[in-house]
């Protein structure tokens, strides 16, 4: 996990609507906003393992087929 300061300074400062003037990001939303970002990163790595086992599945899968199909319309 990221410590605070570190990810102080990847997300940087918030503009606060009430002044319009810049501040720092409270510990509280910093701690939420690292967990959000843990999530996101879990879900990228599921969705390309199961790209990964669907890609060696043959053809008469549905999984397959929906990994590869051409879409059509909207």
């Amino acid at each position: 996990m990221l410590e605070k300061g570190m990810l102080r300074k990847v997300l940087g400062s918030i503009r606060e609507e009430e002044t319009g003037g810049w501040r720092k990001l409270h510990n509280k939303k910093l701690h939420d906003l690292q967990y959000s970002l843990i999530i996101m990163y879990v879900i990228v790595l599921r969705r390309i393992k199961w790209i990964g086992l669907v890609s060696h599945m043959t053809e008469s899968r549905n999984s397959y087929s929906v990994l590869v199909a051409e879409h059509e319309g909207k």
